[in-house]
């Protein structure tokens, strides 16, 4: 049976699984946005994008998008000990700026694209995305 979501929805709930899979450490969000910002994502043969359709690629998102899904997911997910700016969306693309300032995937350096890759694997085994593609396909 397939699952369906609206893009944005669905992007939100990956956003989630990612965090919940891989945590929420800056590295593992840096990861993320590294994933979304610098590929294209093939959603999953079980999921149907209601806006969209089913067996689909993704194009990359904006950094300020993302931003925004981590700060939220922040604030969902937030306890007493999450510092403030965490929360908010300006933070995270500072810091993606700061330490990851990648635009295209096929230069994301060794070390970045290891995590990438280990991140998109992750969300595979959760039946969110099928492949991660820059130029090509990299799993298919």
């Amino acid at each position: 049976m397939k699952r369906c979501f609206s893009k944005e929805e669905f992007y939100r709930s990956l956003v989630i699984v990612a965090i919940e899979k891989a945590g929420r450490q800056d590295d593992q969000l840096l990861t993320l946005m590294i994933l979304l910002h610098t590929f294209r994502l093939k959603v999953h043969r079980e999921i149907e994008l209601t806006d969209i359709g089913s067996s689909c690629t993704l194009d990359a998102l904006s950094r300020s998008d993302i931003a925004e899904m981590i700060a939220a997911a922040n604030i969902t997910k937030r306890n007493r000990k999450t510092p403030d700016d965490r929360l908010n969306a300006r933070h995270w693309c500072d810091l993606y700026q700061l330490r990851t300032p990648f635009e295209v995937g096929s230069l994301v350096p060794s070390e970045w694209q290891e995590r990438v890759l280990e991140l998109a694997i992750v969300l595979m085994d959760a039946g969110m995305i099928e492949d991660v593609c820059d130029e090509d396909c990299i799993f298919a």
